[in-house]
Formats: structure tokens, sequence, C-alpha cells
């Protein structure tokens, strides 16, 4: 079970990943990460950002997510 502050801080570690421009993780009722979506752009491919972001989880926060969880979506600019 995870707290919002939590949520923020894995929030701002993913969004320090070469490549990802904002990412918004959302709780389950049981408490649990249920999704995280991903904004990047195109500098890498989507395989990489999720496997990325599931290394920064567990290395800096000792979470494990699987990857069926996470979806990328890809914009040309980071002007949004």
């Amino acid at each position: 079970m995870v707290d919002e502050k939590e949520i923020e801080s894995y929030q701002e570690l993913l969004n320090k990943i070469p490549g990802i421009i904002n990412t918004r993780i959302i709780v389950g009722e049981d408490g649990n990460l249920k999704e995280i979506h991903v904004l990047s752009d195109l500098s890498r491919g989507p395989k990489q950002i999720v496997r990325d972001v599931q290394s920064a989880l567990i290395a800096g926060c000792n979470l494990s997510v699987d990857h069926k969880i996470i979806s990328v979506a890809q914009v040309e600019d980071n002007r949004i």
C-alpha cells in the first residue's frame, strides 16, 4: 500500500529518466499501483523507457512493478 507522498516521490524519480517528460501513477482501491502512465519524447524507444521505469522503481524505491501496468505515449516535442 502506498500513500500520496510516496506516489509523488516515485513520479519525481521517473521524471528524471532521460526522454521522459511527465508521469502519472494511478493507485487502485486496494492501495497498490494500478497504472503508470508515461509521456516521453522520441529520443528513446518505448520498450527501453518501460525497462528504465521498472529499473528506477526497483533500484530507487525497492518497488517491483509488472511491465503490463506501464503505458508510454510519445510526442515529437516536449513543449506541451
